[in-house]
């Protein structure tokens, strides 16, 4: 039940874009840049948020902007408000949008996230036909630029692409239940063969702590077969 004595705040879309981008960026100099504003007119947008919801956002650390415990709280809402608010719009213009997507998925991703992709992109563009084409990590780029595809769902963040962030998933070791590893043994690995952006992470994460490490087996593919070294 709203309470008639306390007063309703609309919150304006454009303070809460801009104020998930300093969060994200950490500076108002990066998010002007972001929302294509100036410096001046970021802050003023800020001081204007922080007056309508009567808290400070803020905590000045040296240049960085810092999120207040009410600014971690605020910025919850407003990513779901902003989501919202993009997801109802699109919607609205391109709901009898038709013809053929053609997305590019990589071996991890294809496993992972793209099948609630596809579900998401069926719900709201029931008319768009979509072609999926699971290739290796490593063809994403070249399947972008030469027009293979529309876009592509990875695992790493190419920087030649204009790239979203859709989730950050946590990394594991894992072995066998009776695996001891020995002081001073090479770790056995098995990994996917290069270029990996998962088997660059493990080999630089092992390198720069000094363990030795030896290929145990290495597969073309997750789902493929390995051979052993």
């Amino acid at each position: 039940m709203i309470n008639a004595n306390r007063p309703i705040i609309n919150l304006d879309l454009d303070l809460l874009r801009t104020f998930v981008a300093v969060a994200d960026l950490n500076t108002f100099a990066a998010a002007a840049a972001a929302v294509c504003r100036t410096q001046s007119a970021v802050s003023q947008q800020m001081q204007r948020l922080e007056q309508l919801v009567g808290k400070e956002l803020f905590a000045r650390h040296g240049r960085n902007k810092l999120l207040t415990e009410h600014g971690i709280q605020l910025l919850g809402y407003a990513r779901k408000i902003l989501r919202f608010n993009d997801e109802a719009c699109s919607s609205l213009m391109f709901s009898n949008l038709q013809g053929v997507l053609t997305i590019g998925a990589s071996d991890e991703s294809a496993d992972t996230i793209l099948p609630f992709l596809l579900s998401r992109i069926s719900s709201v563009y029931p008319k768009l036909a979509l072609d999926v084409r699971v290739k290796r990590n490593a063809y994403m780029v070249d399947m972008v630029k030469s027009q293979e595809v529309d876009l592509v769902v990875t695992t790493n963040q190419p920087n030649s692409l204009d790239c979203l962030n859709l989730r950050t998933s946590p990394t594991h070791w894992y072995c066998a239940a009776e695996y001891v590893l020995q002081r001073g043994e090479p770790v056995p690995l098995v990994l996917l063969d290069d270029p990996s952006p998962f088997r660059d992470m493990v080999l630089e994460t092992l390198n720069a702590a000094g363990i030795p490490w030896r290929l145990a087996y290495v597969a073309s593919y997750i789902t493929g077969g390995t051979r052993g070294r």
